[in-house]
């Protein structure tokens, strides 16, 4: 499954993200990185710096303090490139999760103090859009002095909140996307019964009496058996006795045995004289087919593509 990313900008870096995104959702190239991208959080971003005249001034002085920048100029151009980024970012930010914060306090630039970006440069106005101030100026709206900052922990506990949200979305897709591939493999090999079926009633008698079937761990042809599986040359054991002695009793001893203490992969399949699927030899491999492409991304590709 693709990992959902998040993103973090903060100023002029939100319209720079704005505007990657929306070239990316136009280039065939990077569209599958863009559809993606499912949240961003701006930080004091002047969403709307173009359409004040004093917003965009007080961006300019703070910008040159630190030495003039083209794109402010261009912007200081009325506005056009980011009404632009604006009305085409409108059409496509219902498909994700948005959140701004704000600066509260005025930033000290050349002997006074201005508000960089306020509350209405800074919030797109979205409905879906969640928001919250900072009380910070526009430089410490980003920048905390430890894990105790009041601003810092504000900061935190949205992405957090995020970040489950995302993983929330990426369970639900997975849950999804796993429903349909055990269905597809149900279809195409004609599974009707679920092996766990028969491995929950052959529990079911053996925790009828305590200590069952633990004799075969301390058995020494079962052990070298049981510590050879890892060698490439398959091993088999075979165990034989007298009908209704317990044999698939024991067999699903060894099967729990191998898949929860030996932590390894289990496929299996119980034989029923008389039962109207159980006693086919076809059903069995379909049967084990079945579990191992529910363990195994690689086998269940290969199953799939068959159809």
């Amino acid at each position: 499954m693709d990992t959902p990313f998040m993103f973090v900008a903060h100023s002029m870096g939100g319209l720079v993200v704005k505007k990657a995104y929306l070239l990316a959702l136009q280039d065939e190239t990077y569209r599958a990185i863009a559809t993606r991208v499912k949240t961003m959080i701006f930080l004091a971003t002047p969403h709307r710096g173009a359409d004040n005249a004093h917003k965009l001034n007080n961006m300019q002085r703070i910008s040159f303090a630190h030495g003039p920048k083209a794109y402010i100029d261009d912007l200081a151009r009325n506005s056009q490139a980011l009404q632009t980024i604006n009305d085409d970012f409108r059409h496509v930010a219902d498909r994700l999760e948005l959140f701004s914060f704000y600066e509260t306090v005025k930033t000290s630039v050349a002997g006074t103090s201005i508000l960089i970006v306020d509350r209405g440069s800074a919030i797109l106005e979205y409905k879906h859009e969640r928001h919250m101030p900072i009380q910070a100026n526009h430089r410490g709206i980003c920048k905390y002095e430890s894990e105790t900052d009041a601003n810092y922990k504000t900061v935190r506990d949205v992405l957090a909140a995020m970040v489950y949200e995302l993983e929330e979305g990426v369970s639900n897709v997975k849950r999804e996307f796993w429903r349909d591939q055990r269905k597809r493999l149900k279809g195409y090999l004609g599974i009707i019964e679920t092996p766990e079926d028969d491995l929950e009633s052959l529990q079911d008698c053996r925790l009828r009496a305590p200590g069952s079937c633990e004799w075969i761990t301390s058995d020494a042809g079962f052990r070298g058996w049981r510590d050879d599986l890892c060698v490439e040359v398959p091993q088999y054991l075979w165990l034989t006795a007298k009908p209704a002695t317990g044999k698939s009793v024991l067999a699903n001893y060894v099967a729990g045995h191998i898949e929860n203490d030996l932590n390894q992969d289990v496929s299996y399949f119980f034989f029923t004289k008389g039962h109207k699927f159980k006693s086919w030899l076809s059903v069995c491999l379909r049967s084990l087919a079945y579990q191992m492409a529910l363990r195994s991304s690689e086998i269940r590709d290969v199953v799939l593509n068959l159809q």
